[in-house]
């Protein structure tokens, strides 16, 4: 994957959402001066945004947010077990997100795949100054995770690439 992609797999698992524009360009730039995606995750995981979503869960239901986001499921409970685990060893949930993706296989490499994909090209598809300036904000950020919500399987990326148009009003 390449560094814009990367990123664009933390936005999904961090904030189900795909990457603004100007977000992306500016996490890109980080990532390459840092040597790669690590550091953006860990701000990532320092955010604002990520603790308005994460801030008051316990570890089990920080994993299964993130299996959500990725994936489109619950985690099974080995999945809990190990990464709760991991978490309680120390490993930082930056690390954690960006690891669950990477061991992604079949039907959940396929969805995380998807939706990488799907965020790529909304991300793309915000290409206006009136279209970057309104993907701003809690309403625009709604939209644009029901959408990617919604995206596991090929026909659901066909289906939810199509009415990208229509979504980024």
């Amino acid at each position: 994957m390449s560094v814009s992609s990367d990123i664009q797999q933390l936005y999904v698992a961090f904030f189900n959402r795909p990457a603004d524009p100007l977000g992306l360009d500016y996490w890109t730039i980080q990532a390459n001066k840092s040597g790669g995606v690590a550091a953006v995750a860990n701000a990532f995981s320092a955010s604002a945004e990520y603790k308005a979503v994460f801030g008051n869960l316990n570890t089990g239901d920080t994993i299964n947010l993130i299996y959500q986001n990725l994936f489109g499921r619950n985690a099974e409970a080995a999945g809990l077990t190990f990464w709760g685990k991991a978490i309680d060893n120390g490993l930082p949930l930056s690390t954690v997100a960006q690891q669950i993706a990477a061991g992604a296989q079949n039907a959940d490499l396929v969805a995380v795949q998807n939706k990488v994909t799907y965020a790529t090209a909304f991300t793309a598809a915000v290409d206006t100054a009136p279209e970057i300036l309104g993907y701003s904000g809690d309403a625009a950020n709604a939209v644009a995770k029901a959408a990617l919500l919604s995206v596991t399987t090929a026909a659901s990326l066909t289906t939810a690439t199509a009415a990208i148009d229509a979504t980024i009003v």
